[in-house]
């Protein structure tokens, strides 16, 4: 009796895993989504980086209707240039959310990647974006640029939900800074972020990048 019902579920076992095992070997292949990487938000680490110098793939939809490579530079952020706290030549620093972070396009063809290449010789462009940052993350960002890089100008990309999504009573997303009220004034608070071992770990998978990243199906 055991054999009877312990075989059919070891067959169903088999076979779930020889078509997982497949499917994993296949979007391998296929240009699937991957992770930026993003670093945990602590007083450490007080705004959103990326894990440093490493190429990631960037896709959208399930057929894969825009792929873009992305590279990651030596201070976590989507830009192809490394950024030097040394280099004392004029700098300009763009900071943002997506439209800064862009990942459709390949950084080059990024604003700050076409700004960088028409001053070549005169001066830097750095951009400093995450998606998903409203405003007062931008001002923290601004208050990173300044401390590490003295930036010589700052550029803000801002848009209409950058205003109220600066608001924590809006607004409350894990590694971003917000506005919170306290007594009768506003004051700009971070709220930290690490990412769960299960997620670190389910996106080293590319078919359950696939299936939440391009399919959508969380």
């Amino acid at each position: 009796m055991k054999r009877k019902i312990l075989f059919p579920l070891l067959s169903i076992f088999l076979g779930f895993f020889v078509i997982t095992v497949f499917l994993e070997i296949v979007f391998n292949i296929l240009p699937v989504q991957e992770s930026l990487k993003k670093l945990p938000v602590n007083s450490t680490n007080p705004i959103i980086r990326f894990q440093e110098n490493r190429d990631a793939i960037w896709s959208n939809g399930p057929l894969f209707d825009i792929v873009a490579k992305k590279h990651i530079n030596n201070y976590g952020f989507l830009n192809d240039q490394d950024y030097s706290p040394e280099d004392d030549s004029p700098l300009m620093a763009i900071i943002g959310d997506s439209f800064v972070e862009a990942c459709q396009v390949e950084n080059r063809k990024s604003m700050h990647g076409i700004l960088s290449q028409q001053t070549a010789g005169k001066g830097r462009v750095y951009s400093f974006g995450s998606s998903g940052s409203p405003l007062s993350t931008y001002l923290a960002y601004s208050k990173y640029v300044t401390k590490n890089f003295k930036a010589d100008a700052h550029v803000f990309i801002i848009i209409g939900n950058d205003y109220h999504q600066s608001l924590f009573k809006y607004k409350n997303s894990p590694g971003y800074h917000y506005f919170m009220k306290k007594q009768d004034r506003l004051v700009l608070e971070r709220i930290d972020f690490r990412s769960s071992l299960l997620k670190r770990l389910l996106r080293n998978s590319a078919l359950i990048r696939y299936l939440a990243l391009n399919a959508k199906l969380n």
